[in-house]
């Protein structure tokens, strides 16, 4: 499929493509012509009950910004659009420490049509089910 980190699909006769990935190191460069949030973009809009997936990385205190702009970027795409995929943004969120980049928590969304919701952090200590 491309340039794509990943496709995942259901195996059978004709393969069902349910999620494009990408993983991107520097967090900026996700936006803009050609690059990862419009290759996962064009690929599950063209792939009916497709969605998305990115994991980056951003700075503990640039994450708001960096959150509304993804949610403006995927939520003003073809707004005439019926059916439209899902955004999952995973981010590893951390803190620069002397010249090092500190771990902080990873926090997870999912960024739909006309809303968001907020997985929040992913903590050890938490159960998920």
């Amino acid at each position: 499929m491309g340039r794509l980190d990943a496709v995942i699909q259901i195996p059978g006769e004709e393969p069902r493509t349910i999620l494009f990935a990408e993983w991107e190191a520097r967090y900026k460069s996700v936006f803009g012509e050609g690059q990862e949030l419009e290759k996962l973009w064009s690929g599950s809009t063209q792939n009916k009950g497709a969605n998305a997936l990115l994991i980056t990385y951003c700075p503990f205190d640039e994450y708001g910004a960096f959150v509304r702009e993804v949610t403006e970027f995927w939520q003003t795409r073809d707004k005439l659009r019926k059916h439209r995929p899902v955004l999952f943004l995973v981010t590893i969120l951390y803190e620069k420490e002397n010249r090092m980049d500190v771990f902080q928590t990873i926090s997870g969304i999912e960024i739909h049509k006309d809303g968001v919701k907020i997985w929040g952090d992913f903590d050890e200590n938490e159960t998920v089910f």
